[in-house]
């Protein structure tokens, strides 16, 4: 099974890669962007697409991290919450058995 997905995803990184490869070469017309009043320099579009790409990637990644560090955060204060409570659960048991001890 584990052959097969090797396999599997062997081709489909393939498909991907010749996929890419005919978009860059079928896209070679320089074009230029123009947004908010700046213009960007000639470049193929393939070229365009690959940055965004790219700069889309990164900002998934960054916004993964910081959420990521969150909820680490997050689990860390749960955690030591827990712990005192607990450590009060093992007091307050301890109260209760020695005041049993003493009312027998």
């Amino acid at each position: 099974m584990l052959w097969f997905k090797r396999v599997l995803g062997f081709a489909v990184a393939l498909a991907l890669a010749l996929a890419t490869l005919v978009f860059v070469l079928e896209n070679q017309m320089p074009s230029t962007l123009a947004f908010l009043g700046f213009q960007s320099a000639e470049l193929p579009v393939a070229v365009f697409l690959v940055m965004f790409f790219v700069a889309g990637g990164l900002l998934g990644l960054l916004l993964g991290l910081l959420v990521y560090s969150r909820l680490k955060l997050r689990l860390r204060n749960l955690e030591a919450r827990l712990r005192r409570l607990d450590d009060e659960r093992k007091q307050l048991h301890l109260q209760l058995s020695e005041r049993d001890v003493s009312a027998a």
